[in-house]
């Protein structure tokens, strides 16, 4: 993710280790939200807030290639009543912006392009008494996903622990008619978007111990029924994250000191 921020100076973070686990619909790249505008990395989501009008945007890029099944492992599978399928690769592109409301409040969107490149899947029919099994070529899909509406409310201030609570919603922005090669209308997992209305809930904490920084989050995604009547599963997408401060942290201003009639004259300094 890359990110542009319009802030406040804030010490500088090297991510150092990163675990994250996610339960996750049918297809992997219909990816959940990320953590625009609250630090952190990848999936994990910080407790941190931006200030008062002050915001922040950044670009998410993600590029997945699933292990190669060929045709005739397609087809195998499809005879065995298991409807697979393979693409070339997944790409999604997601442009996300951020706002802070108070110190405590933030909201923020995020809108994914998603791609799958040479979508097929197995077949199996039957002809004549006998079992034929092949495979379907799908063609390329690609188009505007499903928008992610989130806001984070912090619930403790200064430098210390921090705990925020997360709500949001998923809503059905994304494309949910796209046809394959032979004109029929693809699966609604294989759509950019889902069709639903998903509420997301969660909670980001976070705890400095010297120099290291340790930061957790986990949000749920309740999925909604969506086009063509399906339910696509709920989403449980959660991580931890250490991180390393390189520098001394940033150091607040001296307030100046107004010494009183009488002051010795080495109390006059701030």
């Amino acid at each position: 993710m890359i990110t542009h921020r319009i802030s406040s100076p804030r010490g500088r973070r090297l991510l150092l280790c990163f675990i994250a686990f996610a339960s996750t619909p049918a297809l992997a790249d219909h990816l959940g939200p990320s953590g625009f505008g609250g630090g952190g990395g990848a999936s994990v989501f910080g407790p941190d807030t931006l200030d008062e009008n002050h915001w922040s945007m950044g670009f998410r890029l993600t590029y997945t290639r699933p292990e190669r099944r060929s045709d005739a492992e397609l087809a195998a599978l499809a005879g065995q009543h298991v409807h697979a399928h393979n693409t070339d690769y997944n790409l999604n592109a997601s442009l996300g912006i951020a706002y802070g409301i108070t110190h405590h409040l933030t909201i923020s969107a995020e809108l994914p392009y998603v791609r799958r490149d040479d979508l097929r899947e197995g077949t199996h029919d039957h002809s004549g008494g006998l079992a034929v099994n092949g495979v379907e070529q799908l063609g390329s899909v690609c188009g505007i996903g499903d928008l992610s509406l989130l806001a984070k409310y912090r619930l403790t201030a200064g430098t210390g622990p921090g705990l925020a609570l997360i709500s949001g919603v998923k809503m059905p922005t994304g494309s949910t008619g796209k046809r394959s090669l032979q004109g029929e209308r693809l699966e609604t997992e294989h759509q950019p978007g889902t069709g639903s209305w998903d509420p997301i809930l969660g909670a980001s904490a976070s705890a400095p111990i010297g120099p290291v920084g340790f930061t957790a989050s986990l949000l749920y995604q309740f999925s909604g029924r969506g086009a063509q009547h399906t339910r696509l599963g709920d989403r449980l997408q959660g991580g931890i994250a250490l991180s390393h401060r390189f520098g001394a942290p940033p150091q607040r201003p001296l307030k100046p000191h107004h010494p009183h009639h009488g002051a010795e004259p080495d109390e006059q300094h701030a």
